[in-house]
């Protein structure tokens, strides 16, 4: 099981994507939908045009930036626990009815202890085909590159 789920999401063609309000409302929604206990919401309007809407959730984060000017918006949603990232992303798409979808849905954080009995092996799994293994060390985290 992951730590965390996290679902990056290219909307084209949307509707609203100068309307503040909407983003601020549809954020709200969203996390309600989701599962999810909204911390704060926060709405930026770019001049001239675009906005970056962002939720602040117990479980992470849900953060939508728009291009009106291409009729574009990016979604990255980043959930642990029990609330749903598809769900909020199925809210959001409903809110600004996009003609097209592209998304990419990533398992973050899957950890396994290792043998030693200190707790401090490690195996970072990626995506289930790669493992790396290493001693990491407290204060020192260990660094890989794929």
């Amino acid at each position: 099981m992951p730590l965390g789920r996290q679902i990056l999401c290219d909307m084209w063609g949307c509707e609203g994507l100068e309307d503040a309000d909407l983003a601020e409302s549809a954020l709200q929604e969203a996390t309600r939908v989701g599962n999810a206990t909204l911390i704060r919401s926060f709405v930026h309007r770019f001049s001239p045009h675009g906005i970056t809407a962002l939720a602040l959730i117990a479980e992470s984060h849900v953060a939508l930036h728009t291009w009106p000017e291409y009729g574009y918006a990016s979604v990255d949603i980043f959930t642990c626990g029990d609330a749903d990232p598809e769900a909020i992303l199925d809210s959001l798409i409903e809110a600004y009815q996009p003609r097209q979808v592209q998304r990419l849905t990533l398992e973050r954080g899957h950890l396994k202890a290792g043998t030693e009995s200190d707790g401090q092996r490690l195996a970072w799994l990626t995506d289930g085909s790669r493992t790396a293994t290493g001693n990491v060390q407290p204060g020192r985290p260990e660094r890989r590159t794929w």
